[in-house]
């Protein structure tokens, strides 16, 4: 997470990494968001995914003050690394969507990535994605080529 840190030195933002050492202190707060989007039919829990946020194998992001939050991992891929947003969940997402595009951008280009992929309701595809270039569903994937 030290690389989130110099790339958002340079971003004005209200977004904001994590260290995995970090999570205990705040479990409680990234609680409530995490039960928003990890149901049982996903293979996981609220508290698996908090512990692989502890472990480093998630990169945690925070937008304002936990209004909402996004993990993050570097997918190696055949065609290249792919910044993947494993988990995304808050609210007011109109106030906050197009920073952490800007700051994902950032991060995914830094850390040397092709794309930036995350799952998500049809409902993104109608109301976000035409305002951001180069975006396409697959799946109910959606990937943006950098």
């Amino acid at each position: 997470m030290e690389a989130n840190a110099k790339v958002l030195d340079t971003i004005d933002t209200h977004i904001w990494g994590l260290m995995p050492a970090q999570i205990p202190a705040v479990a409680d707060r990234l609680l409530p968001l995490l039960q928003k989007v990890v149901k049982p039919e996903t293979g996981h829990t609220p508290e698996s995914v908090l512990q692989e946020m502890a472990d480093g194998y998630l990169a945690t992001w925070i937008i304002d003050d936990f209004k909402a939050f996004t993990c993050t991992v570097i997918q190696e891929r055949v065609t290249g690394n792919v910044l993947w947003n494993a988990w995304l969940a808050g609210e007011d997402m109109d106030d906050w969507v197009s920073d952490w595009l800007t700051v994902q951008h950032a991060f995914a280009r830094h850390m040397g990535c092709v794309a930036i992929e995350f799952a998500g309701r049809k409902g993104y595809a109608r109301k976000y994605m035409p305002h951001q270039e180069g975006w396409r569903e697959i799946r109910t994937v959606y990937r943006q080529d950098l």
